[in-house]
């Protein structure tokens, strides 16, 4: 990045080309990615739905697993394992998904990130690195994607009940629960996170993975 005063430079662009770099002489001078909430950002494989304002964030894929399939749903893992070091916030969806990898039991959510972190480059935007978001990124999820529907569809089938809209996050509540958000409004209920009550609930997932200022396009 460049500061001119008071003033960050984050990207530059030639017509549609966003550029990472210029060279002055034989010395690189590296840009920030200019991509901003919302946009399918290709060299980190999924729409920014989170900056952390160091010109990193985190992006969600841009379909939910497994497979894609809007139709298929997961229970979160055993009622009667506990999962110790899940946590809520933005950032600690990766060490709750390394936590309930540790714990061993069925049903789990993390078995279809390790499915999809061993696919196809078609199935995980050839990234090997994605994770079970926290209750928090899953508020940023809804502002910035969802809520705008943005890298839909999050409703399945186009039905209104609320397990059919509602995703997992890696935030244990309890040994028998686990916390879910509500990607959409609908017609009677608020968005928001929702206490579900229990873990062998079938709700949807949404994999996301960070990336850092190093990803250039």
């Amino acid at each position: 990045m460049i500061n001119l005063g008071s003033s960050l430079i984050q990207g530059i662009r030639l017509g549609t080309k966003r550029v990472s770099a210029i060279y002055l002489g034989e010395t690189p001078i590296t840009f920030n990615s200019a991509y901003t909430l919302g946009e399918y950002y290709p060299d980190a494989g999924g729409y920014i739905y989170y900056l952390n304002g160091s010109g990193g964030g985190q992006v969600a894929l841009y379909q939910n697993t497994p497979s894609g399939s809007v139709a298929s749903q997961l229970k979160w893992g055993s009622v009667v394992q506990n999962v110790t070091g899940t946590f809520t916030n933005v950032n600690s969806g990766s060490v709750n998904t390394t936590a309930m990898n540790v714990t061993s039991g069925s049903f789990r959510v993390w078995s279809e990130i390790q499915n999809l972190n061993s696919s196809s480059v078609i199935e995980n935007a050839g990234f090997t690195d994605w994770y079970i978001p926290s209750i928090d990124a899953l508020g940023y999820v809804y502002d910035n994607l969802a809520s705008q529907n943005i890298a839909g569809p999050w409703v399945r089938g186009g039905v209104l009940s609320g397990n059919d809209r509602s995703y997992w996050s890696s935030t244990q509540i309890s040994t028998t629960n686990a916390w879910m958000y509500q990607m959409t409004d609908g017609f009677i209920t608020d968005h928001g996170p929702k206490f579900t009550p229990r873990k062998d609930e079938q709700l949807m997932l949404r994999p996301v993975r960070t990336y850092t200022s190093g990803s250039f396009l």
